[in-house]
């Protein structure tokens, strides 16, 4: 068999020594003969689901029969080339037999096969026996947890995807781009690898995205490896482009760095399919879900201008209606800002004049206005009281007459103490509709974006 095969169902005799590759949509099963994948024996009549954008390479080790089943576009192929380079087996194995507990950090550029390599480094590690725990720091393409999450889970068995991992814990990192939530990616992550020590994990691999090409990337990914600490670093790297990020830990005796070559097969994705990837997620986990409706007066809020000020009492909501000439249902105030919600919808024109009118006033504080609806479809973590994160949420309105915040969520509303703000808005069925920067309700990519002070 050496031509690419699609569509229909068959069953496959393949030789000894010989490779197999699939993408998805596919559907395999072996019948007869031992076939291995990212150091994972295959049993026989075990069902391997290879989804949408999802390739694997299967390594014969002796002759077999397979079922395979291909959905449109999947295919299935014999080719010579290994999935998994000789360099990575000798580096994993040289790597496992450092001193417990072992963090390993992989990094890489996108599509370079850093989730291909955490899941061989997670395979060989449970294999010989260690408790083994996957950190993914993905926000854009995680496979522990939903998008804009950041989950840790302990391998049970051994796996073809990382989805197969049992999700242990979860963290709110709010954006599905790492540029916007940095900062809460630093936090949440090491949180991630606490969790795992604290539970017995005896290796750690924490999985990162592969936004590296910038000087923002350089100092996340920095500031990323001195919270995290990890005793290992694989780098996958094709010219040395993580050479400017490794370069400053040349001196760290506690931090072993290994570079390594790009996996030889990888599933390249654009960035619409990727999109797309995410929006498939995202409405998969709401398909069930309804609103609830909580009271703001009970609730605090993370992450967000709206929440973190003084309410401004109805006499002085007043004055600002007739300095600004428009009705306000709802302010805050604090020693740096003001919040103002108006009534009925607003231009970009008229809340820049406003601001004007507001800074003219008084240059030391920072205006921020904005209409009723400037929290609708924001997408939301849901905490209880002891701040363990519930899940998600997309806000579908506000009402500051009633008091109350209604929340489209699996999340139970009796459980629901605190609402962390993120930077996406996603509409019910899971479509990304829109960026906001929840400090100041406007949209950080919008190249007309209005400065909310004056100088």
């Amino acid at each position: 068999m050496s031509m690419r095969i699609e569509g229909n169902s068959n069953i496959v005799n393949i030789s000894s020594g010989k490779f197999l590759k699939v993408e998805g949509p596919a559907y395999l099963e072996v019948l007869q003969g031992k076939i291995t994948v990212l150091g994972k024996e295959v049993q026989i009549k075990e069902p391997i689901i290879i989804p949408r954008s999802k390739v694997l390479v299967f390594n014969v080790i002796s002759s077999s029969i397979v079922k395979i089943k291909c959905g449109v576009g999947g295919y299935f192929e014999e080719i010579e080339e290994v999935l998994i380079p000789m360099e990575w087996r000798n580096i994993v194995t040289k790597v496992l037999e450092f001193k417990k507990p072992l963090v390993i950090m992989i990094l890489g550029t996108v599509e370079s096969g850093k989730t291909t390599l955490c899941t061989f480094v997670a395979n060989e590690s449970f294999s010989k026996n260690y408790k083994t725990a996957v950190v993914d720091s993905d926000v854009g393409q995680s496979d522990l947890g939903p998008p804009a999450t950041i989950g840790v889970g302990f391998l049970e068995r051994e796996i073809t995807f990382l989805s197969e991992i049992p999700l242990f814990d979860i963290f709110f990192a709010g954006s599905t781009s790492p540029k916007e939530v940095y900062e809460r990616i630093l936090l949440s992550t090491r949180k991630a690898v606490d969790r795992a020590l604290e539970n017995g994990a005896e290796v750690i691999v924490v999985n990162t995205d592969g936004w590296i090409s910038d000087m923002d990337a350089k100092k996340f990914k920095t500031s990323l490896i001195l919270s995290i600490e990890p005793n290992v670093i694989l780098c996958i790297q094709r010219y040395g482009e993580l050479e400017s990020i490794l370069k400053a830990f040349k001196n760290f005796s506690s931090i072993n760095i290994f570079r390594l070559p790009p996996a030889k097969i990888t599933k390249t994705k654009s960035k619409e399919e990727r999109k797309l990837l995410r929006e498939h997620a995202f409405a998969r986990l709401f398909s069930d879900a309804k609103v609830i409706s909580l009271n703001i007066n009970r609730l605090s809020f993370l992450y967000s201008v709206f929440g973190s000020g003084l309410q401004i009492t109805n006499n002085s909501l007043r004055e600002y209606e007739s300095t600004l000439n428009i009705p306000i249902v709802y302010g805050e105030s604090s020693t740096d800002f003001v919040f103002l919600v108006c009534k009925g919808s607003l231009n970009e024109e008229k809340i820049k004049n406003m601001k004007n009118i507001l800074s003219s006033k008084n240059d030391k504080i920072t205006p921020i206005i904005v209409d009723e609806n400037f929290a609708k479809n924001i997408l939301v973590g849901l905490f209880d009281s002891n701040h363990k994160f519930l899940g998600l949420g997309i806000i579908m309105d506000i009402d500051f007459y009633k008091r109350t915040i209604d929340i489209f969520t699996n999340v139970k509303e009796s459980n629901v103490c605190t609402v962390a703000f993120g930077n996406i808005k996603l509409s019910e069925d899971g479509r990304e509709i829109g960026k906001i920067d929840p400090w100041s309700f406007q949209d950080p990519t919008a190249s007309n974006v209005l400065s909310s002070k004056r100088n």
